[in-house]
């Protein structure tokens, strides 16, 4: 007696053979459902994590501190070691 093929509760598409017994969704379902969630988190936090974000930058950039990899001193005049400027640079001439 063969299983009967078990769907998708989304797209009802038939799910793997490999899925687990309990299964409900396909893996493009899921990694959507996944998205959409963490969308909506970040949607509901932007506000606070903008000012974390702002503060963490003042922070360093007060302290001398680069403000992009947080551990090497930042070259007077500037925010950022010379380090992460010539990473920058690099992308610059990339794009």
């Amino acid at each position: 007696m063969g299983m009967k093929e078990r769907l998708c509760q989304d797209c009802k598409n038939p799910l793997p053979l490999t899925a687990r017994y309990n299964a409900r969704f396909c893996s493009d379902c899921i990694r959507r459902h996944r998205r959409e969630a963490m969308k909506a988190w970040r949607d509901k936090n932007r506000q606070r994590l903008t000012m974390e974000d702002l503060e963490e930058y003042y922070y360093y950039k007060e302290h001398g501190i680069c403000v992009r990899c947080h551990t090497n001193s930042a070259t007077p005049g500037y925010t950022t070691c010379e380090t992460c400027r010539e990473k920058i640079m690099e992308k610059k001439k990339k794009a």
